[in-house]
């Protein structure tokens, strides 16, 4: 069995986990014959999760760490609104290899602050298992 999950994988677990709702047409243009469309439409919509471009979601490709962080920021709706700093965090502040000012690093931030676990030295662009996401 393959312990990675692709993207669509993912997209059905958050919407079982979160409910579904109305279905509207999807700015992505990859997935018209992929089952589960109105899943990842939906999570989308919502915000829980975006495409590799404007475009394109790649309903087939598997999961990376930067991709799970991210999704797992958005889903719970983590944000640093509570907390006050005396200076601006930076991902690796908190992680050895993650880097600073790129796409994910406000996410690994995001986490960090908020106490998720995520291993310190977690590699962003290392694949997920089902068990690490």
């Amino acid at each position: 069995m393959n312990h990675k999950w692709t993207s669509l994988a993912i997209a059905s677990v958050l919407t079982l986990s979160f409910g579904a709702t109305t279905f509207a047409a999807s700015s992505f243009n990859d997935i018209a014959k992929v089952e589960g469309k109105d899943k990842i439409v939906s999570l989308q919509e919502r915000g829980f999760i975006s495409g590799v471009t404007a475009t394109q979601f790649k309903p087939d490709q598997t999961l990376n760490a930067a991709q799970g962080v991210q999704m797992l920021v958005n889903s719970f709706q983590l944000s640093l609104a509570q907390f006050q700093f005396i200076k601006a965090p930076e991902a690796s502040d908190s992680y050895t290899n993650v880097k600073d000012g790129v796409w994910y690093s406000d996410a690994f931030i995001i986490a960090a602050i908020n106490g998720v676990e995520i291993p310190r030295d977690i590699d962003p662009a290392a694949k997920l298992t089902r068990e690490q996401f």
